[in-house]
């Protein structure tokens, strides 16, 4: 309670006293409860505004007026997460014709509390953010409430840049994300879990990006990451190992865009599509290492109207084919992939018997088997734009999956494809890992 004095020439570690005054309340000093006024003096920058105590906090700014008075930003903090804090002003904005108007801003919860205390009130626009490692769990971190929306935003659940912060759950037969409303957003976290149940299930428009997703569940089926809905992205992400597949999109999946993963040690597929009618692009992934396929699909559709891209991946050391489609009437684009297998009796890539081809386009790739020069690819044949030869993967043992420069990939991939290796041909490499692009030359015309 009271009032706290901020002053330009202040210091941010004061108390905020009328002889102490803070220049932007950022200091722990000037942490207030519920019911306390901050009176800005002339010129004011005030950047944060921290509030405290059990109950919510309701923040009156006094001495207002249009001018001069920039806030960049409210950081709530409430010891119980209940609803969200209510910041007035004593003198509305311009436009404002009332002077009872929220700002918004970053909920940071003490490490105490538990993600899914609050979640209740999160709203489209806001982002819940953990700055460090919290408490395992045996039940659902995040579970959705309310969806994200055009107008105001995703709901974002992010870690703090640089930490990576890890929501470890051990409880059995549930998942750690839970989300059944569109428009969430999830970035640079790590989720580990023993459970039964799919790592992440994500609705319709979820972007997942830096996630790292690992876990074990005692032999039953959990897949890292169960898509559905329409126009969801999973990107720059690293998944496995996992009892699983690694990415399990479902038959309601539409515009999906599955892009720059590691997908890992998975114990059944890197990349399970079984859907009926999908619309799933899977662009430059590496996906390697898992006990089933690289890429399954099992998913069939007669009229044509989606279907699945596969493009720029290295796909490699996998113990069962590295692709491979189950239904001869599947749309699927091949393009500029590398698939490498290295166990005898194992092809690389596998087609259904059937009419495959006649609804399918494949090309600019390279199909290798480092262990067994007689299982090729089954149920297809290579056409002008393949290769069967070794693509000389520099390290892959040790992850690294460029291309060598004498590799039968290096500026092969189909022409007009960005970004390029070669200025000078304007290929790309085929393969999920580009090397460095030749400067491009530069002409002068005229004197």
């Amino acid at each position: 309670m009271g009032t706290l004095y901020v002053d330009t020439g202040g210091n941010p570690a004061n108390s905020g006293s009328t002889d102490s005054a803070s220049a932007t309340l950022t200091g722990t000093s000037a942490t207030f409860v519920s019911g306390t006024t901050v009176q800005l003096d002339s010129g004011t920058d005030l950047s944060s505004v921290e509030t405290s105590g059990a109950s919510q906090s309701t923040i009156n700014i006094a001495g207002a007026t249009n001018t001069n008075r920039t806030i960049f930003w409210i950081t709530a903090v409430s010891g119980s997460g209940g609803a969200t804090p209510q910041v007035t002003l004593d003198v509305a904005p311009t436009g404002m014709t009332t002077n009872s108007w929220r700002i918004g801003g970053q909920y940071v919860f003490p490490s105490s509390n538990t993600a899914n205390v609050i979640v209740n009130a999160l709203r489209a626009g806001d982002t819940l953010q953990f700055n460090n490692t919290p408490s395992g769990k045996t039940s659902t971190y995040i579970t959705s409430n309310v969806a994200g929306d055009n107008t105001s935003g995703r709901i974002r659940v992010i870690g703090r840049s640089g930490v990576r912060p890890v929501l470890a759950n051990t409880g059995a037969g549930v998942s750690p994300i839970s989300v059944s409303h569109a428009g969430w957003h999830f970035e640079n976290l790590e989720i580990t879990s023993t459970a039964n149940g799919a790592i992440m299930q994500l609705s319709a428009g979820a972007h997942v990006y830096n996630l790292k997703i690992s876990g074990s569940s005692g032999g039953s089926i959990q897949h890292g990451i169960v898509m559905a809905g329409n126009g969801s992205v999973i990107k720059g992400c690293e998944i496995g190992p996992v009892i699983g597949s690694g990415i399990n999109p479902q038959s309601s999946v539409t515009m999906g865009l599955i892009v720059g993963n590691y997908i890992h040690d998975c114990t059944v597929d890197g990349i399970t599509e079984g859907g009926t009618g999908p619309g799933v692009a899977i662009v430059g992934n590496v996906i390697e290492g898992n006990t089933g396929r690289g890429i399954y699909f099992s998913g069939s559709t007669t009229a044509q109207s989606h279907a699945l891209l596969v493009y720029g991946n290295t796909i490699y050391g996998n113990g069962n084919s590295g692709f491979e489609v189950a239904d001869a009437d599947s749309v699927v684009l091949l393009v500029n992939n590398i698939i490498q297998s290295t166990l005898t009796g194992v092809a690389t890539a596998k087609w259904a018997a059937g009419s495959g081809q006649l609804v399918s386009m494949h090309s600019n790739n390279v199909f290798y088997n480092s262990a067994d020069a007689n299982s090729g690819v089954s149920g297809f044949t290579l056409n002008s734009t393949e290769s069967s030869s070794d693509p000389l993967l520099v390290n892959p043992g040790s992850n690294n999956f460029a291309i060598s420069s004498s590799s039968p990939a290096a500026e092969a991939g189909m022409l007009g494809a960005l970004p390029v290796s070669s200025a000078s041909t304007g290929y790309q490499d085929i393969g999920a890992v580009q090397r460095q692009a030749v400067a491009a030359r530069a002409y002068v015309i005229g004197s």
